[in-house]
């Protein structure tokens, strides 16, 4: 799960972990408030709630704000009401994406990337998701057909459960969010706790709970009457024929990838840093970042007491080299008090050590 540690509110937090949960079924205020309190760690800086005038099917969000603060409000409509949707994550391309909806005749009253998903949809219904890059979970409900999409990112970045129970069907960012829902603890899986034993995770699309189902990488849901009617993968990772290249055109397209990579990511009406680790990858992404920030570069580190994990002084030298903005956090892990706030964050066994 994308748990992000408490830090000055500046880059990092441009993680974007908001909350995103609903109901199709008895879609009372009351429970859709339950659902939403219990992800009000994921979303501190805005919270918002959507039904049909039905009051059968409702949607609510906890936000973090990154994009468009003041206008990205979630849940977030088409004009007449018909498509609505909400968005944990962040559609990196939603400017291009913008302005080509915008020359197809739709009319945009935000500047956010959330509402770019409502008029994909219209435009090109269930394979929307084709279009984005990103890191999101998303559920999109459409009035008039009656159907709820849900999507995760490719590669499962951000977390999305779902639940078919007495009728209804119910979603959520957390496992924790939908047992609000529900009001009820489920039965553990057996086959789930094997897993974990074998693998030390539970492996999508099970979860420890009988009947709590979790959205695999790439996936997409097809809701209709309540239940999962089509479950299916968007995208899979492929291994692309060999081509012969040198090493020089091989170093130049990857330089390449990686500065557009990055540049997409910075992209946010917030500072922007980096988690700076001292290891290659975050050495890598910091120096390229630095260099497309107007301003110096916020990295923070995190470090131990234990040298065997402690990589600040590598951090250090990556931070003075490119003059960014540092900052370190000691952790000190006490297990006896540690460990039930890591159980809660995590809702199922998880036993890497990056926990």
């Amino acid at each position: 799960m994308d748990e992000t540690p408490p830090t000055p509110k500046c880059a990092v937090q441009k993680e974007c972990m908001c909350g995103i949960a609903g109901i199709w079924g008895d879609a009372t205020l009351q429970r859709l408030a339950s659902m939403s309190e219990t992800l009000r760690h994921r979303g501190p800086d805005d919270e918002g709630t959507w039904r049909t005038s039905r009051q059968d099917f409702g949607l609510t969000c906890r936000r973090l704000a990154v994009i468009d603060l003041a206008g990205g409000r979630q849940p977030i409509a088409n004009e007449d009401g018909r498509i609505v949707a909400v968005c944990n994550g962040e559609i990196y391309n939603y400017r291009e994406l913008r302005s080509e909806l915008i020359a197809r005749g739709h009319d945009l009253q935000t500047k956010s990337d959330t509402e770019v998903i409502v008029h994909l949809y219209e435009e090109y219904a269930d394979a929307f998701v084709d279009k984005l890059r990103g890191m999101f979970a998303i559920a999109v409900w459409d009035d008039h057909e009656q159907k709820l999409i849900l999507v995760r990112d490719r590669v499962g970045k951000k977390p999305l459960y779902c639940c078919e129970t007495n009728g209804e069907f119910l979603f959520a960012s957390e496992i924790k969010g939908v047992l609000a829902g529900i009001g009820q603890r489920p039965s553990l899986n057996e086959q789930a706790i094997a897993d974990y034993l074998t693998w030390t995770v539970v492996p999508a699309p099970e979860t420890i709970y009988h009947g709590i189902r979790s959205l695999r990488p790439g996936e997409r849901l097809v809701v209709r009457d309540r239940r999962i009617m089509r479950a299916e993968r968007y995208w899979r990772q492929e291994m692309l024929p060999k081509t012969q290249v040198s090493l020089r055109e091989a170093v130049q397209r990857v330089d390449e990838l990686l500065h557009k990579a990055v540049a997409l990511r910075l992209r946010s009406d917030v500072p922007v840093g980096c988690f700076l680790s001292g290891g290659i990858d975050s050495g890598i992404v910091t120096a390229i970042a630095s260099g497309l920030v107007p301003e110096r570069l916020t990295t923070i580190t995190v470090g131990f007491e234990d040298g065997a994990f402690d990589e600040r002084e590598l951090a250090q030298r990556v931070a003075r080299r490119y003059g960014t903005d540092h900052h370190e956090l000691l952790l000190r892990p006490d297990v006896v008090s540690d460990l039930p706030k890591i159980v809660s964050a995590f809702d199922q066994p998880f036993g890497d050590s990056s926990a």
